[in-house]
């Protein structure tokens, strides 16, 4: 089933979030600072450069919740046979101002290549009509041992047509989607063992939360059901 189209709040959010975060593991003193996220299929890099009041530039740990924040970015910005980017510059300035650039054709330049099957996750996850996939893809696709993105797609015509849409919810990206709309709200979880969740309170005591009947209902689940459950679910425990 072809995903609705995600609205442009959704993006804006993730956006915000990605700044917010950013900003406050940048040191005292900066100028501006550059996210980089690279993600192929499985694989993923990700580099914060802050350049300081002396031009000079540092390459600073990624921050905790930005994977994610970049994972929740990557599929809000797929459109049916169309694809989503495969590299991001995400770009704050010290005034507030930020700029992001995705790159949906170009090949990311990683420090170290994705494995070969990650090419055809990329596709399986985000499917692409014939004539969107960029002649540097079909030939990893190739190395590979892919057939060609109709095989992966089976979609090789109309960008928009049938069979296009990523791929249903893994358990873990089930529960990485319930992080995120706990971060969007303001929350920041952590884990206090594999099916629970330590959801702060004020006063910033957390209370243990169990979540393993979310992963279990949403384990197969397309991503637009899943970003509407967890909205639910945090609406539900996080007030």
């Amino acid at each position: 089933m072809t995903p609705r189209p995600h609205g442009p709040q959704e993006k804006d959010d993730l956006l915000q979030m990605l700044g917010r975060i950013l900003v406050g593991a940048a040191p005292r003193s900066w100028s501006h600072l550059v996210y980089t996220a690279r993600i192929v299929g499985a694989f993923s890099e990700h580099t914060l450069d802050v350049q300081g009041p002396d031009g000079r530039v540092h390459r600073f740990p990624v921050p905790g919740g930005v994977e994610t924040a970049a994972a929740g970015l990557k599929r809000v910005c797929y459109r049916p046979g169309r694809g989503t980017w495969m590299s991001m510059d995400f770009t704050v300035q010290r005034t507030g101002r930020y700029d992001v650039d995705y790159d949906h054709s170009v090949e990311p330049e990683h420090a170290a290549l994705p494995a070969p099957a990650d090419y055809a996750r990329e596709l399986e996850r985000f499917p692409r009509a014939d004539q969107c996939v960029p002649a540097w893809l079909r030939t990893r696709l190739g190395r590979a041992g892919t057939a060609g993105p109709s095989a992966v797609n089976g979609a090789p015509g109309d960008p928009g047509g049938p069979g296009d849409g990523p791929a249903p919810l893994t358990p873990d990206e089930a529960v990485r989607m319930l992080v995120f709309a706990f971060a969007v709200r303001g929350a920041d979880v952590s884990f206090q063992g594999p099916d629970t969740l330590l959801v702060p309170r004020p006063g910033g005591s957390g209370v243990p939360t169990d979540v393993s009947r979310f992963r279990a209902a949403l384990t197969g689940a397309s991503p637009e059901q899943g970003a509407r459950h967890a909205a639910e679910f945090v609406h539900a425990v996080w007030r």
